[in-house]
């Protein structure tokens, strides 16, 4: 695939609803890979685990918070991945994670909310300088998610 037909797929996944409030747009929006032209196309296996991930943990937060879901990543090919400074076991190439926040929602409600209510493998409340998101992971297999909390500040992760 190219950069364009990407686009593209952007484009259309507007018009294709998972959810009642998500698109196949929220899977493979990338603002990096658009800023540096990445082509990042989710294959099957990240589109099915990303449908899960939404299904089972975002679009359950948006309907209890009620409010907008601001999805800035969730499937990272291998050449965005290390764009970003990911690990080579994200679970983002997976399709298993998204990084997320809710405008006006502090992240610690948003944390305990899922932490108290959803199945989840791993949810990492991430402070880099002045960004701050929720990183969330959902693996299909349901006893392979560990319900691992934690915070990570730029430097170390540290339990929640």
């Amino acid at each position: 695939m190219s950069y364009k037909s990407y686009l593209e797929y952007l484009k259309q996944g507007h018009k294709i609803n998972i959810t009642e409030n998500f698109t196949l747009f929220e899977i493979a929006n990338s603002a990096t890979a658009i800023a540096r032209k990445i082509e990042n196309t989710p294959n099957k296996l990240q589109t099915d685990n990303a449908v899960n991930l939404i299904k089972g943990i975002l679009q359950p937060v948006r309907t209890f918070f009620g409010k907008a879901v601001i999805v800035e990543c969730m499937i990272r090919n291998t050449e965005l991945n290390k764009a970003v400074g990911g690990v080579s076991t994200s679970q983002h190439a997976k399709g298993e994670a998204a990084d997320f926040y809710i405008k006006g929602i502090k992240l610690e409600i948003i944390v305990e909310y899922i932490r108290k209510n959803l199945l989840f493998d791993q949810l990492i409340l991430e402070r880099v300088g002045n960004a701050a998101w929720i990183h969330v992971s959902l693996c299909k297999i349901k006893s392979k998610n560990r319900k691992m909390v934690l915070k990570y500040d730029g430097k170390k992760y540290v339990k929640y």
